[in-house]
């Protein structure tokens, strides 16, 4: 999961391309993500909504994808400030993401998404 899934979605965030994907853009990805609806794939949404802010995806945007960004992020939002446990991620990848992407630290330590 760690290596081929979360990873390569906050790449492809920072670097606004796909990595791992067949995609050329991060919008494309987002869209993936805004889409997924596997068992436990809401855990990750906060990380993917940390992602975005550090690395301002939204600048890549139009203004029909920053519209529908923000809206599904409003909800994840909603749903991590409500304490539903399926948006709760575990802490176990926050300490490595933090190192491997330092524009993510500060949000990541913040804590918000986050179980425990």
């Amino acid at each position: 999961m760690f290596a081929r899934t979360i990873v390569p979605r906050i790449l492809s965030i920072q670097l606004n391309t796909g990595v791992g994907y067949a995609v050329s853009s991060a919008i494309q990805v987002v869209n993936a993500i805004m889409n997924t609806r596997s068992d436990n794939s809401t855990q990750w949404l906060s990380l993917y909504l940390i992602a975005a802010k550090s690395f301002d995806v939204e600048r890549h945007f139009r203004p029909e994808q920053v519209r529908r960004f923000r809206e599904w992020r409003a909800e994840v939002v909603r749903q991590i400030e409500a304490g539903t446990h399926e948006y709760l991620r575990p802490a176990r990848f926050d300490a490595v993401l933090s190192l491997l992407f330092p524009a993510m630290a500060r949000g990541i330590a913040h804590g918000k998404g986050r179980a425990d």
